[in-house]
C-alpha cells in the first residue's frame, strides 16, 4: 500500500534540509519521479506506523545521505510504541466469593464419580460383547464398594 500523497515530498524534503544538494546529488541523471516512486515502494509498509518515520526523520545520521533502503531500516529501528496500560477491573470481594462459591456448587452437582462405573453397567446390560472380562469385574466390584459405604 502506497503512502499518502505529499508524505514522499515531505520526506524529501527533509531529507534535502539535513543533506543539501548531497540527497539529491547521489542520484544525478535520474528521474525525481522514479526515485520517489522507489521510496514510495521502500515504505509502503510503514503507512500505519507515522511514528516510526518520523523517528528516522529525527535521528538522521549526520555523515552520509540515505538511501531508500537505510533510510526503511532506520524506520524499522524505531522503538514499539508505548501503549496505555487499562485500569485493573475492580472486583467486590464478597461478589466474587459468592460466584466462585455457585461455580463450585454446580460442578459438584455435575460430577458424578460413578458415571464410568454406571455406563460399563449399562454397556454389559445392553448385551455389549466388547467389554472385556476386567471391565465387567471393575464396575460390579466398584458398584458394591460405593453400595458397601453408605
Amino acid at each position: 500500500m502506497s503512502l499518502p500523497s505529499g508524505w514522499i515530498d515531505r520526506i524529501f524534503e527533509k531529507l534535502q534540509l539535513a543533506y543539501g544538494n548531497r540527497f539529491l546529488a547521489q542520484w544525478s541523471g535520474l528521474d525525481v519521479n522514479v526515485i520517489k516512486a522507489d521510496w514510495d515502494n521502500e515504505l509502503s509498509g510503514f503507512v500505519q506506523h507515522s511514528d516510526s518515520i518520523a523517528y528516522a526523520l529525527q535521528n538522521l545520521p549526520n555523515d552520509l545521505p540515505l538511501t531508500a533502503k537505510q533510510f526503511r531500516a532506520l524506520c524499522r529501528a524505531a522503538p514499539a510504541p508505548k501503549l496505555k496500560e487499562l485500569p485493573a477491573p475492580e472486583a467486590d470481594a464478597e461478589n466474587v466469593k459468592a460466584v466462585m462459591k455457585k461455580a463450585a456448587e454446580a460442578v459438584q452437582v455435575q460430577f458424578d464419580p460413578l458415571a464410568p462405573i454406571r455406563r460399563l453397567r449399562a454397556r454389559e446390560l445392553a448385551g455389549d460383547k466388547t467389554l472385556t472380562k476386567f471391565q465387567r469385574e471393575f464396575w460390579r466390584i466398584a458398584l458394591k464398594n460405593e453400595l458397601d459405604r453408605k
